[in-house]
């Protein structure tokens, strides 16, 4: 059916992806607010 068992490792394995996926996410995010920024610096 598409729904995987409480406790088991592909439970598990769906959180630890999701969260992976979120961290690189606000990473990226992070990254381009901070190259942003340098620009506008530059071109001000």
């Amino acid at each position: 059916k598409g729904e995987t068992p409480y406790g088991t490792i592909e439970y598990k394995t769906i959180f630890a992806v999701g969260l992976v996926l979120f961290v690189i996410t606000l990473a990226m995010n992070a990254l381009s607010l901070r190259v942003l920024s340098r620009f506008r610096e530059a071109y001000e």
